[in-house]
């Protein structure tokens, strides 16, 4: 047990590096809007801060520890770099605890043009997206399928914070793994992050 003083944070971040954590839980306020801005968050500065993966419980999280059927955990991919580097840590986990690992995409659908005359991209376009990331997904799941555990691929269509949301609640699963772009900022305003939305 340790006790320190300073910014919340900026203490959590330092004592995981120099404690050499492997990983770091915590609670969420569960805030938003306009009190989120206001107030800011602990948890969404360390998930900006800290090179360890984060574990973080929602408020007033009472399910109880299933104990007749495995954990399910959902693992978001985008097809990116940055998305996959949460595939190693949701493995080891799935591993670890026994669980099945769920890997999902979200394909959004692109916004209406300026002109308002609907979306750019055309169904054929869009068939061509969704075949994409089933094909991706289950390249992933071929890379993982090397230990016999139970993967599921999901592909959705949607905003992604929205999709995931939904599916989760939908699948009930009881991990959702997640990499963050670590942006803060200026940078973070205009890219947003699907990340601090979902939570």
């Amino acid at each position: 047990m340790y006790v320190r003083s300073g910014h919340a944070a900026q203490v959590i971040v330092q004592t995981a590096r120099s404690r050499e954590a492997g990983l770091i839980v915590m609670s969420t306020h569960g805030r938003g809007g306009l009190d989120r801005w206001l107030h800011g968050s602990v948890a969404d500065q360390v998930l900006r801060e800290t090179p360890q993966p984060v574990i973080l419980v929602p408020p007033g999280y009472e399910r109880p520890w299933p104990g007749h059927f495995p954990l399910r955990i959902l693992l978001t991919l985008d097809g990116s770099a940055l998305a996959e580097a949460a595939i190693g840590p949701a493995d080891d986990l799935a591993g670890a605890l026994g669980a099945a690992l769920m890997l999902v995409r979200v394909v959004e659908h692109s916004p209406p043009d300026a002109g308002g005359a609907g979306p750019r991209i055309t169904g054929r376009h869009f068939e061509t997206k969704l075949s994409e990331a089933q094909k991706y997904l289950r390249e992933v799941e071929h890379r993982l399928q090397t230990d016999g555990r139970l993967i599921a691929v999901r592909i959705t269509v949607g905003h992604p914070a929205t999709a995931i949301t939904t599916i989760a609640r939908m699948l009930k699963v009881h991990l959702l793994v997640m990499a963050t772009h670590g942006c803060s900022g200026l940078a973070r305003v205009v890219l947003g992050s699907v990340a601090t939305e979902t939570l």
